[in-house]
């Protein structure tokens, strides 16, 4: 009877074991069982906020202590071992090594929306700042125009501008051509802050058909004719298209703007040509008056003379005459060279006269743009419409 009942021991320990040994090697196959990436979750070690008072070894302890009863709550929670959890957590880091997209337990949500926010928000209100720039300069200029009226342009100009006008270049020598310059500068009615484009044209022969036809005159045309005392690599760097301008303001002022193909020459060129540019341009600028001689009247001197008789005695004055006294102001000494300037924060060149007024500047906006005149209100306007027309774009 013993010996049954140690037999059927033996035989219950044995299936038990078998049993065991099956459970094990399935959990050896299959980890995780049916729990999937989202019901595991691996917590991560955050140090928390200590007193000021806590020691180094109590804060040691308490970051310990809390990460090891975090890992207690979620086997506890999630039903989940030690060794699911290190699995899943290999199975990530593999996942993520990959390249793959890191899922919604590999970051925390609020702050990915948090971040999207932001970065919409920023984009927002630069989009906001542009328009309303756009919107002010496009209010604020060319008062002089309505804003439905279209203007008729026979070249194109290259800045927007309320009209247009075409001479004709008779000849191409200096004093024809400043002349028709100034004579338009002074008969050209213009509203505070509107662009004015000229141009000129000239007869051209085709050389096959032999008939007569108009063309606009180039920028080397241009230069040539004004007998200028540039550096033929500057007049080389120049592009074909060039263009006259009219700013309206008090008094209404000229300027040049200039395509160019070789920045390099071109700057260039405008520094060797410094010391008689003011001159060779001096019809863009109108001449500054020196300041009236002062007019000084010496006082007024009397003279008396007296006469005695043996019954009267007779007074007279006498009142002579005296000559205002002129005095000439000094005129002080000019600069003579350029200095730089930040307008509009672009650089720019500025010759100015003995009494502090602009006689001719220009500067390169861009690479391929360069600007003269002898107005610092035409100067500054311009790069407004630039910085315009970039936004436009």
């Amino acid at each position: 009877m013993e010996e049954e009942t140690k037999t059927t021991n033996q035989n219950h320990d044995i299936s038990s074991a078998e049993n065991t040994s099956s459970e094990t090697s399935q959990s050896l196959k299959d980890p995780l069982g049916s729990l999937t990436d989202e019901d595991i979750i691996v917590p991560r070690q955050k140090p928390t906020r200590q007193s000021p008072k806590a020691s180094p070894e109590d804060q040691e302890k308490s970051i310990v202590r809390t990460y090891q009863s975090d890992i207690a709550d979620t086997v506890r929670t999630k039903k989940v071992s030690v060794t699911q959890m290190a699995l899943a957590e290999q199975k990530r880091a593999e996942r993520l090594q990959q390249g793959e997209v890191a899922t919604a337990l590999d970051i925390h949500p609020h702050h990915y929306l948090r971040n999207i926010l932001i970065t919409l928000g920023g984009i927002f209100v630069l989009i906001l700042a542009g328009a309303g720039y756009i919107t002010y300069m496009r209010l604020t200029s060319d008062t002089s125009v309505g804003p439905t009226q279209e203007v008729h342009l026979e070249k194109e100009a290259l800045l927007i501008v309320t009209g247009q006008e075409k001479l004709t270049l008779a000849s191409p020598r200096r004093t024809p051509l400043v002349t028709q310059l100034t004579h338009t500068r002074e008969n050209t009615a213009l509203g505070v802050g509107a662009l004015h484009d000229v141009f000129f044209v000239q007869t051209v022969v085709d050389e096959i058909t032999e008939d007569e036809f108009e063309a606009v005159i180039s920028a080397e045309t241009f230069v040539r004719a004004l007998q200028t005392r540039a550096s033929e690599s500057f007049i080389r760097s120049l592009s074909e298209e060039f263009m006259i301008g009219l700013y309206g303001g008090d008094p209404t002022e000229l300027f040049l703007m200039f395509k160019t193909e070789q920045f390099d020459a071109a700057f260039a060129g405008m520094l060797d040509w410094e010391e008689q540019m003011a001159d060779d341009l001096s019809f863009l600028t109108k001449a500054v008056e020196p300041p009236a001689p002062v007019v000084v009247t010496p006082p007024v001197s009397v003279a008396t003379t007296s006469t005695s008789t043996a019954t009267s005695t007779m007074t007279s004055t006498t009142t002579p005459t005296t000559t205002p006294a002129i005095i000439p102001i000094e005129e002080p000494e000019a600069p003579t060279t350029f200095v730089d300037q930040i307008v509009k924060n672009r650089d720019t060149r500025v010759l100015y006269d003995a009494y502090g007024n602009v006689r001719s500047m220009y500067s390169f906006p861009n690479s391929d743009t360069l600007i003269i005149t002898g107005s610092l209100q035409a100067m500054e306007h311009i790069f407004e419409r630039l910085t315009v027309a970039q936004f436009s774009e």
